[in-house]
């Protein structure tokens, strides 16, 4: 169990990260006029460099949770949107409808509109990794795809969308509703819908009667919409990744051994900032959510099939460590300054002060990884810039009557 111990007791804690380090002294505080280290202990500063590192891709993410709705192709990664609508009016006789996707935002170099057609899907579905059947030759109706980011589009439904729609309504059908996919044949851009968590999400509006009725108006929000994720993000060598949709997550350990034979009597580690530096060259920002990171422990080896997280914190508000703030014109992503560098010390280090095998595992991903587009390239723990490895700063208490 992960032991916490608040700050200002300067909870007993020994980094777990990487095993190269080099000692900084810190802070006025060691200044033998003011502070007196055989007393009061002394301040000091040490950086880890990660002893191992890979990319690890999981599987493809649930998207029925998603906030945006993305269609389109951009980077490698292609999205068709899956929409429901299955609260249509029983029995009723459908003379006309349409469907209005609002846009968040876009993702593109140079985009270029694209069409795209509703298909409908043949087999039943609950999320976007379920084997989904499509009739691709019968068009419900089709839409093209702007480059504007933030317009409203209209789909038309055509004659057979309205067959389909009428037949969907009607409870003595056999025809089972399964909604329909957005397709297309290129993009080369990624436009994003807002998605049907938003009362801004697609909505369908139909005109229809009943048997001796007036002819009415009424629209809906989708039931259920996702999208289908296919392909992957360019990678290059020698670079850690994460990125979002196609779920690619960088695995870091570190060694503590050194500081534990450097100190075998403990020290308070007090802060604790995880620096990964970017290579920009080979990263995609997404201007509306940044860099929200987040760093987990692992309990897994790097080199397993499968990463297992540390569930005795599964259920903690403090399971994950934000990674977001950015320094150095945007070429160093490091967690963020207070709070979250104690918490990272405290939550992650404490129990290792006397472990006998003291490694730390970690895996660093997007905390929002299925409403954007993202993906950031990291330098490795051999990059021949040390500065550019993978590394934790550390501020540390050495108490006294300690070696120094």
């Amino acid at each position: 169990m992960i032991k916490i111990i608040k700050c200002s007791t300067f909870a007993l804690v020994i980094l777990t990260f990487l095993f190269n380090f080099s000692c900084d002294e810190t802070t006025d505080l060691q200044n033998s006029q003011v502070f007196d280290p055989s007393v009061h202990g002394k301040l000091s500063k040490d950086t880890l460099y990660a002893e191992m590192d890979t990319t690890f891709s999981i599987s493809i993410p649930i998207t029925q949770s998603a906030n945006r709705l993305l269609t389109g192709s951009f980077a490698g990664v292609t999205c068709k949107p899956i929409i429901k609508f299955v609260s249509l009016p029983a029995n009723a006789s459908i003379s006309e409808a349409h469907i209005k996707f609002i846009t968040a935002a876009i993702t593109a170099d140079f985009p270029q509109p694209f069409m795209v057609e509703a298909n409908p899907i043949l087999s039943d579905w609950v999320k976007n990794t379920d084997i989904i059947n499509v009739d691709s030759t019968t068009v419900l109706g089709t839409m093209e795809v702007t480059t504007d980011s933030s317009d409203t589009l209209i789909m038309q439904m055509n004659s057979t969308g309205l067959d389909f729609l009428n037949r969907w309504a009607d409870e003595d059908s056999s025809e089972f509703n399964y909604g329909f996919v957005l397709n297309f044949d290129n993009a080369n851009f990624m436009k994003a819908f807002y998605s049907n968590r938003s009362s801004l999400g697609p909505r369908i509006v139909l005109t229809y009667a009943f048997p001796g009725d007036t002819t009415r108006v009424d629209s809906m929000l989708s039931n259920v919409d996702g999208f289908l994720i296919d392909g992957n993000i360019p990678r290059v060598a020698d670079r850690d990744y994460a990125a979002t949709l196609s779920r690619w997550a960088t695995l870091l350990q570190f060694d503590t051994s050194p500081l534990l034979d450097k100190y075998p009597d403990g020290i308070i580690i007090e802060s604790a900032n995880l620096q990964l530096s970017i290579d920009k060259l080979s990263t995609l920002f997404n201007n509306d959510f940044g860099t929200l990171l987040r760093a987990v422990r692992l309990t897994s080896d790097l080199n397993d099939s499968v990463v297992v997280v540390d569930s005795s914190v599964v259920n903690s508000s403090s399971f994950s460590i934000d990674v977001s703030q950015l320094i150095n014109d945007s070429s160093i992503v490091n967690t963020s300054p207070g709070t979250e560098r104690r918490d990272f010390a405290q939550l992650y280090l404490q129990d290792l002060v006397e472990s006998p095998n003291p490694e730390k595992k970690l895996y660093i991903g997007f905390q929002n990884n299925i409403d954007f587009l993202s993906y950031i390239a990291f330098f490795k723990r051999d990059d021949p810039d040390k500065s550019k490895r993978p590394q934790i700063i550390i501020e540390y208490w050495i108490p006294p009557n300690r070696r120094f």
